[in-house]
């Protein structure tokens, strides 16, 4: 649901397409390795991945056990990383709808822009949740998912299954993807490196001081 609306806020369903993808067909121009990427990443891997992080439901769906704190606790948790999300997600939304605005702000968006315009001028977003991590809507969506994995230990499963592989696939794939748009906003904005030296890619944490300038 998270990505729809996201996709369609963007202007998925109108024609648009993320930055990502254009790079990805100039990485690879040959048409038949790019039907050959399309079926075996896009198509393929990516639904196989989709249905191995749910996984865990089928193991709490065979235990049959009864609700117990673990799973409370799990659930808060859960509940807790897709708060952050969605804050995460539309503190970067107002903030790009701000940057790339072509419309006369609104006042709450020039008070917004007022707030945000070390940010604005620098290119990047990095105040609220974007000061402790760089990435924090990939951490959540992350430690969501893991979180999720959980619940199949709590019925009784055991720690590392079939149902946890999926979740650990997640995060590997996540470790590349992230480090693929970190380059690509790199390449754009070069003082990018700066609020790299300073703040976490996806653990939240303090950001450490700025080094200071010869």
């Amino acid at each position: 649901a998270r990505l729809t609306f996201n996709f369609a806020r963007k202007g998925g369903f109108s024609g648009e397409e993320d930055y990502r993808w254009l790079e990805l067909r100039r990485i690879i121009p040959n048409p038949v390795l790019w039907q050959l990427f399309n079926a075996g990443f896009i198509a393929g891997y990516q639904n196989v991945l989709l249905l191995w992080i749910a996984l865990p439901a089928d193991l709490v769906y065979r235990a049959n056990a009864p609700v117990n704190p673990a799973d409370l606790g799990i659930a808060a948790a859960w509940a807790l990383f897709f708060i952050g999300e969605t804050l995460a997600d539309e503190q970067q939304w107002e903030f790009q709808s701000i940057k790339h605005s072509k419309d006369k702000l609104t006042a709450k968006q020039e008070v917004r822009a007022e707030q945000l315009k070390f940010d604005l001028k620098r290119g990047f977003i990095s105040s609220g949740l974007f000061r402790f991590s760089r990435h924090p809507n990939f951490f959540c969506e992350q430690a969501m998912w893991v979180t999720f994995s959980l619940f199949g230990v709590a019925a009784g499963g055991p720690a590392l299954s079939y149902a946890s592989a999926g979740a650990a696939q997640l995060v590997l794939l996540f470790q590349g993807s992230t480090r693929f748009t970190e380059g690509l906003t790199l390449r754009r904005n070069p003082r990018y490196v700066e609020y790299q030296a300073t703040t976490s890619m996806l653990l939240p944490w303090w950001p450490r001081p700025a080094k200071a300038e010869d």
